[in-house]
């Protein structure tokens, strides 16, 4: 048997800690460059030449790779490492082993970063009760840091918005961003895709008993024969208060019914905020009421139909929606550096004014895949809404979002 092995490094090497701690890490050798350290692992094996062709037996390869992958050079770096060793066994390719971690370099404090650096205590024991004794991987950038293990084979991952934890890390790793705008840009931000909708206390159908117990119907909407659809959207705060609303009717020019449910929006209890990487944020809702001779016919949620006569469409056709999810969809770096692909179906409702509503995934493929597909579905423009005896209605609709990479 003989051994081919092979190192790809990509790292700044005018860091020598950095250099010691790669070394270290790969090799198990301390106190080296890391460029010596690979030639010292060489000298574990004895001399040999590689055999005639023909009397040639599959032997074992062995690949040590260091990636830079992204930082800013007088505050962080962030490194792809990994070592794998395989071999031919009876015909078949054995990966004997394979490790494959990130890593991220303090260049002020000349150290690699481990959990207790970037998290208050709390946090820190959250974490490693998920991912367990496993060396934490992290990754970070301007927007978050992933934290994971390999688990069974499989990449897990955490992934931390700074915006959305705030009070999770430490001043020291804080000060390796513009700690100040993101507190900033976080008290603004509006979420228009959430992992948990925003929720009025006990579901849609509590909301509309409590705006049937608290309307007053102008006198015009008791006796009109005609009925009013009301799309109606709001920001839910973190505390569940309500603000910005806007109320639009499907009547053309101003709508008393319209002015006199925006009033009653305002007065409305808390509601559930909505909930991302399961923190409470600021997010928008939007719902569609239905109103007939002084009732309410149905909400947001009910009353959709599977099939219809004339079905809803993307606008240009289905054409034009394979352009636009190939254009808007922008691939997780968690999955993308994983290798993880595969469609997400997700299902949604085409509003009677073709907006969407309701988005849901039907069949996972990982966390990360599933929230691009819904932020996807839910940007998408109005729809060619569905018809039934030629009257635009609620139509459901599946639409799988296919993750492919290169």
């Amino acid at each position: 048997m003989w051994y081919t092995v092979t190192a790809k490094f990509s790292i700044h090497k005018q860091y020598p800690e950095l250099q010691k701690a790669l070394g270290n890490i790969l090799f198990g050798i301390e106190d080296a460059s890391l460029q010596t350290a690979f030639e010292s692992y060489l000298n574990t094996y004895e001399k040999c030449t590689i055999p005639q062709e023909k009397e040639a037996t599959m032997g074992c390869r062995e690949t040590f790779t260091v990636k830079y992958l992204s930082g800013e050079a007088d505050k962080y770096l962030c490194y792809r490492v990994s070592h794998v060793k395989t071999s031919k066994e009876d015909k078949r390719i054995v990966t004997q082993k394979n490790d494959i971690f990130n890593i991220i370099f303090d260049v002020k404090q000349k150290k690699i970063l481990t959990l207790e650096d970037v998290l208050l205590p709390d946090k820190v024991a959250e974490v490693k009760g998920l991912i367990g004794g496993a060396f934490p991987q992290m990754h970070m950038d301007n927007e978050k840091i992933s934290i994971g293990c390999m688990k069974n084979g499989k990449m897990m991952a955490v992934e931390m918005f700074y915006e959305l934890y705030i009070n999770a890390f430490t001043e020291e790793f804080k000060q390796k961003l513009d700690w100040e705008t993101i507190v900033q840009r976080a008290e603004k931000k509006v979420y228009d895709y959430v992992d948990e909708n925003p929720t009025f206390p006990g579901g849609d159908n509590e909301m509309i008993k409590w705006i049937k117990a608290n309307i007053n119907y102008p006198e015009e909407a008791k006796t009109s024969e005609l009925y009013e659809i009301l799309l109606c959207s709001s920001i839910v705060g973190k505390d569940g208060s309500l603000s910005d609303i806007k109320v639009n009717s499907s009547k053309t020019g101003e709508s008393t019914l319209a002015n006199e449910l925006s009033h009653l929006l305002e007065q409305m209890p808390k509601w559930n905020p909505g909930v991302l990487y399961g923190c409470p944020v600021r997010a928008l809702r939007t719902f569609a009421i239905t109103f007939s001779k002084g009732d309410i016919l149905w909400g947001d949620r009910s009353n959709a139909f599977d099939i219809v006569e004339q079905m809803p469409q993307f606008r240009g056709g289905d054409a034009a929606l394979m352009e636009y999810l190939n254009k808007a969809i922008k691939y997780p770096p968690v999955a993308e550096e994983n290798g993880i692909q595969g469609r997400v179906i997700t299902t949604f409702v085409v509003e009677r004014d073709g907006s969407i509503t309701d988005v849901k995934v039907l069949k996972s493929v990982d966390p990360s895949l599933d929230r691009e597909a819904v932020r996807v579905v839910r940007s998408m423009p109005r729809w060619i809404p569905g018809k039934q005896k030629g009257s635009p209605v609620r139509v459901k609709f599946t639409l799988p979002v296919t993750f492919r990479l290169q």
